[in-house]
């Protein structure tokens, strides 16, 4: 434990002295959800993911991908209001996609998924994504997230 508060640190050290980051950016994250278990947590990850591009360059996009095996209806129905409530608060360079993974019955089906659903979303814009992240649906990443790996990659 007391090295990776050392590591951390050292990490926090690099990234304030480092330049800005250069290029063009389209990054994207997958939230990944095994319904119902995680229904509660799903929103506010989603919420943390969509945080994470405020330190970056305006002209960096973000899509989001809720990748998810569905659930009952009643619960769908639920998480996509609750999507819908928090949309007038995110970045404006933030997309959220909503993945119902219907044949799914483990979580790297719906990690499988997304990454077609991204090859597919690529293939439509024209244009390739930059960097991907994956998160499960109980981790929120630092606001920081994003800045740190583009930085560090950068590097």
């Amino acid at each position: 434990v007391i090295t990776s508060f050392s590591y951390t640190a050292k990490l926090r050290k690099l990234h304030r002295s480092s330049p800005e980051i250069i290029g063009e950016r389209r990054l994207g994250s997958i939230v990944v959800a095994y319904l119902p278990n995680e229904l509660t947590v799903l929103v506010d990850t989603v919420r943390a993911v969509a945080n994470t591009v405020h330190e970056l360059p305006s002209d960096t996009t973000l899509d989001i991908v809720l990748a998810h095996n569905g659930g009952r209806k009643d619960q769908r129905v639920a998480l996509l209001e609750d999507l819908r409530k928090i949309e007038p608060d995110l970045p404006f360079n933030v997309c959220v996609h909503e993945l119902d993974v219907l044949s799914s019955r483990s979580k790297a089906e719906n990690v499988n998924a997304a990454l077609a659903f991204f090859q597919e979303l690529s293939a439509v814009r024209g244009e390739n994504f930059t960097q991907l992240s994956i998160y499960d649906s109980d981790h929120q990443p630092i606001p920081q997230a994003w800045r740190y790996a583009l930085e560090t990659m950068q590097d």
